[in-house]
């Protein structure tokens, strides 16, 4: 198991490398709170759909509106935030700001764990009063309480979907096989 880790780590390495971008490995909560500028939650208005793909170094903009400063001098406004991970309008994220700029902005989410889903059914004033290593543990908590419930049903769905093609193997494999002549 750790050789796997360490073979995916020095995979992720070599793939930030080849995108000129660095992006910093996660460490641990207290590393992530010390190297970010700035740490918001902020919902997702729109990202640039047309030439994704074609941004240099594979760091897109988007534009946010920030719901709640955790950490930093930000105004509750609108945001261009820079990220190289998939966000979607209309979902909710706590960014990581990891320095540096690009489209005109000087927030860039790169880091690992700088970008991480807030489960819709999460209530920010759960994190009144609490700690900003508190408030980041318990986003981190619900967005992966939020995954297990997803890979069970997945893992479900497959096993289902295994099972209805098994028994049609046999269909598929002559349905695939190119026609002999």
């Amino acid at each position: 198991m750790k050789k796997t880790v360490l073979t995916f780590g020095v995979f992720l390495t070599l793939v930030s490398l080849g995108y000129g971008i660095k992006v910093t490995l996660f460490m641990d909560i207290d590393t992530l709170i010390r190297r970010s500028k700035d740490i918001v939650i902020a919902k997702c208005i729109s990202i640039p759909m047309e030439n994704l793909g074609q941004f240099k170094n594979g760091l897109y903009p988007a534009t946010v509106e920030i719901n709640r400063i955790l950490k930093g001098k930000r105004i509750k406004d609108k945001l261009t935030v820079a990220t190289i991970y998939r966000l979607e309008p209309d979902k909710t994220y706590l960014f990581c700001n990891s320095g540096g700029s690009a489209f005109g902005t000087n927030f860039l989410s790169v880091a690992q764990l700088s970008v991480v889903e807030v489960p819709s059914s999460f209530k920010l004033a759960e994190l009144n009063g609490k700690s900003l290593k508190e408030q980041i543990i318990l986003v981190f908590s619900r967005r992966h309480s939020q995954l297990q419930r997803d890979i069970k049903r997945l893992e479900k769905q497959n096993k289902l979907l295994e099972k209805a093609l098994k028994s049609e193997k046999k269909n598929f494999k002559s349905a695939d096989a190119p026609d002999k002549k």
